[in-house]
């Protein structure tokens, strides 16, 4: 299953079922009522070591338990016996807070409008009426200092709507819950944040979830590691191209990072989007399409820049999706700066053999000083044919069919393209894609030696 995200969301469930204790149910006080948020009646229903909150919104009033009788004043004020369990007395604002610790039913008036003015609070015991409320998802998207984040809790399993509220613990700097589940804002620190939250439905029964939420920084802590080529995209011939990447912490310690896209025809830039990650000791993380993860289609290349430890390792697959025939593709490496073809440096890329069946396509990937190339053009019996120069900008990605990438109209059948690297450095690559029904793909990369 894909994952958007690439830190560990740790999840506990602290309720499978019943009621969590220390729910609050909330009533106004306007207008001569009291009014339940939730029911919208006098009446507000909730479970044996439930809080009730009291908010005055308008006039003076006060919550007294106790019973009324009708009166003869002109507020029906006459009758109401208090019953002693609790009573904010008359006031015009704030806020009264009364917690329920036994079930029962409890009647309570307004000192100034007796009983005109009346609410009860039915008080269950903690197993009435309530399922197994949970949290999804399971996973959360991670956080990145300094970068935007947004996701939404669903809860299930009672009676919706539901209210989403902080049990305990702290949220990330930054980041808000709102009542309707939604998590946003911008992390402002770096660490690992322990909370619960709880899920609340109509009836007061909630389930509390614990989770233990990682906020990375946004500076490279080690060298980067180049995926070459990316994509998600509809190619020739009814072709569908996807780029899967798994990653795997081989060390003892947590690592962190991020995933960095570049879109081709451009030089990579500050803002470009990413994805972060964190990893635990031996833990893997897959991404089955990893520019659909990051809400993204389109062909460039990428990075994996670690933020907290050192890269992890990496496996990248570029393979056509044909759906519920399967797939056909190859295994891209991965490319630290050492590896890549520098100033000096020579490799060879062989044309198909059948120029017909198969279609071809040459890549770059420049590194951070940019790349200036020679490409020779050879046929098969080791006639040289053509010299072109090529000069990149840093950090670019380009591919495209191997005669537009060069200007040649016409490439012989098992000829080469020998590549000599005169300044900078680059990865450079060619790719095969078999035109028939398959589409099956194979790609050669340079490499320096």
């Amino acid at each position: 299953m894909t994952r958007k995200i690439g830190i560990i969301l740790s999840v506990a469930v602290l309720a499978a079922c019943v009621t969590a204790y220390g729910a609050t149910a909330n009533v106004t006080i306007s207008n001569d009522t009291f009014t339940d948020n939730t029911s919208g009646s006098p009446t507000t229903t909730i479970n044996a070591g439930d809080s009730v909150l009291w908010t005055w919104h308008a006039g003076t009033h006060s919550t007294t338990s106790g019973t009324c009788t009708s009166g003869g004043g002109a507020y029906g004020e006459g009758g109401c016996a208090p019953s002693g369990v609790w009573d904010s007395g008359v006031r015009s604002s704030g806020t009264f807070s009364f917690t329920f610790p036994n079930a029962g039913n409890f009647s309570y008036y307004c000192q100034v409008h007796g009983a005109m003015m009346t609410g009860t609070v039915i008080v269950r015991t903690a197993s009435t009426g309530c399922g197994t409320i949970a949290i999804a998802p399971s996973a959360l998207p991670p956080g990145v200092q300094g970068s935007a984040y947004e996701t939404s809790l669903i809860a299930s399993g009672g009676a919706g709507p539901y209210t989403f509220t902080l049990a305990s613990g702290s949220l990330p700097p930054g980041v808000h819950l709102d009542d309707s589940g939604e998590l946003s804002g911008t992390p402002t620190s770096t660490g690992t944040f322990n909370f619960s939250l709880a899920a609340t439905d109509s009836a007061h029964c909630a389930g509390t979830q614990a989770f233990s939420l990682s906020v990375v920084g946004d500076s490279p802590a080690g060298e980067a590691v180049v995926i070459p080529g990316v994509g998600s995209l509809a190619g020739a011939l009814g072709s569908n191209f996807r780029t899967q990447l798994q990653l795997t912490n081989p060390g003892t310690s947590t690592i962190a990072g991020k995933i960095v896209y570049h879109a081709g025809g451009a030089s990579a830039g500050s803002n470009d989007p990413s994805i972060p990650y964190t990893l635990g000791s031996w833990q893997t993380i897959n991404f089955d399409d990893v520019l659909t993860a990051m809400g993204l289609s389109g062909l460039g290349s990428a990075e994996i820049v670690p933020t907290s430890g050192p890269a992890p390792a990496a496996v990248a697959k570029i393979f056509n999706d044909d759906g519920a025939n399967g797939t056909a593709g190859f295994t891209e490496p991965v490319f630290r700066s050492k590896d890549a073809l520098s100033s000096g440096d020579a490799a060879v890329i062989i044309l198909p053999a059948d120029p017909v069946n198969f279609r071809f396509n040459l890549g770059v990937r420049s590194l951070s000083n940019g790349v200036s190339a020679i490409f020779t053009v050879w046929d098969e019996s080791g006639a040289l044919l053509d010299t072109v120069s090529k000069t990149f900008p840093a950090n670019f990605f380009a591919q495209a069919k191997a005669t537009d990438f060069l200007g040649d109209s016409t490439l012989p059948a098992d000829g080469s393209i020998g590549i000599t690297v005169t300044q900078g450095s680059a990865i450079f690559f060619g790719s095969t894609v078999d035109n028939r029904g398959s589409q099956d793909t194979s790609t050669q990369f340079t490499r320096h030696d």
